[in-house]
Formats: C-alpha cells, structure tokens, sequence
C-alpha cells in the first residue's frame, strides 16, 4: 500500500493513537468524538454527534469526530475498526477488510464545496456512484464515491468494499446503513 495515500480532504492527517475499545476522548486530544451508543434495540448501536447520526447493525463500529478547528468526518465499518489513523480510515482500517466488508467514511465539506448536486435522504448508492479507485486503494476493492449537498451543506462519501465488482448483498447491506443516515445543520 503506498505511504503516500491521498485523503479525502487530499490531505493524510496523522493523528494520536486512542484507546482501542471505543475511541475514548480525552482532553489533550485533538478530537471530539462521539462514541457508539448501544441502544434498547437488540444490539443495533446509533452514533450520533456534530449533526450526524447514523445506525450501525450489529458487528459493525463506528466513530463520529471533529478535529479542532475543522468539520465533522465519519467512519463507519462491518469490521472492528482501528484507532482513528486518518480522515480516509485508509492507513490501519483497509487491510483489514475481508470480502464481505464495508468501509464508510463522509467528510462534511466546506461551504463553498456547496455546488455538490443536492440529494435527498436517505442516500442510496447507485451504479453511477461506482468510480476507479483512489490513489493507495487496492485494486480488488469496488469503491463508489458520493459528492452532495444536504440543507446547504456538502458532503463527501466514500464506500470501500472488500471485493470488486462489490458484492449485490454487501451494497444491499451498506444501503441499509446509509438508509439510516441523519443529518441535522
């Protein structure tokens, strides 16, 4: 895997290492994050924070943060997820994909990326969404990428899947998730 993988905000962000179970913030931390919340239904969780919600079924991790100074990113995987390690998840989260795994990570964009198409909720991926790979991807991973703006706000999606051509009951299954996919200004 190359080193020199892009990010979505074309910048790889190094960051601190968090404890391995949940993302703990702490207060020398350059993050505030939101952590998984088990909910009363069965072992669904809902994260939710910085105006994102979003459900993950069970077996699935995720973590809303915001770095100080910068807009909201989410990573939401059907794998335990490492330490934060970039705004891509890229570094430590893709190899450890399997063939039925999804990686989704959303970026919120600046403002003046507001010229996005708009899109309603919940954001299902279609086959127009699928695109080459970004640099560092391997090459046996279908990607599919989602630009849109939501209430006058830009997004920036990007779903990873652990074979390619993805998968028609693994994109399924990541629609179900993303069918979930609240956002609030």
């Amino acid at each position: 895997m190359s080193v020199a993988r892009l990010s979505i905000a074309s910048t790889l962000v190094w960051c601190i290492a968090l404890p391995a179970c949940g993302f703990a913030q702490d207060r020398s931390s350059p993050f505030n994050l939101a952590r998984l919340r088990p909910e009363s239904r069965g072992s669904e969780g809902l994260i939710r924070g910085h105006g994102i919600s979003i459900r993950l079924p069970a077996g699935w991790a995720g973590v809303i943060y915001k770095r100080r100074g910068a807009l909201p990113v989410l990573h939401a995987a059907s794998f335990k997820l490492p330490p934060v390690d970039g705004d891509d998840g890229a570094m430590r989260a893709v190899p450890r994909m399997h063939d039925d795994d999804v990686l989704l990570v959303m970026l919120q964009g600046e403002p003046k990326f507001a010229g996005y198409p708009r899109r309603r909720l919940p954001i299902q991926l279609r086959s127009s969404d699928f695109a080459a790979p970004v640099e560092g991807m391997p090459l046996s991973h279908a990607f599919a990428r989602v630009d849109f703006t939501y209430r006058r706000r830009a997004y920036d999606l990007w779903v990873e899947f652990g074979t390619k051509p993805a998968r028609a009951g693994v994109v399924r299954k990541a629609n179900r998730v993303l069918a979930s996919l609240r956002l609030t200004p």
